[in-house]
């Protein structure tokens, strides 16, 4: 998820300030530190049975966004 933040960072999509690398470690740390949040938000509203209901809509949001940066970088 952090990698897709990233990359969408980079082309213009989502805020320039996911797109920043820590030097040391090279990986993108805003990307994670705001997947992380958003995961344990997620978390602690939802139970598991519910959480696992909601795998398919993340990977079909996930999907769509990515289609939709497509079209409008076209």
């Amino acid at each position: 998820m952090t990698r897709v933040v990233y990359s969408m960072a980079n082309d213009g999509l989502v805020f320039k300030v996911f797109a920043k690398i820590l030097p040391k470690l090279k990986t993108p740390f805003l990307a994670c530190i705001f997947a992380g949040i958003f995961s344990a938000i997620l978390t602690l509203i939802f139970d598991l049975n519910q959480l696992i209901n909601l795998m398919n809509l993340g990977t079909l949001i996930a999907f769509a966004s990515v289609s939709t940066g497509c079209l409008i970088l076209r």
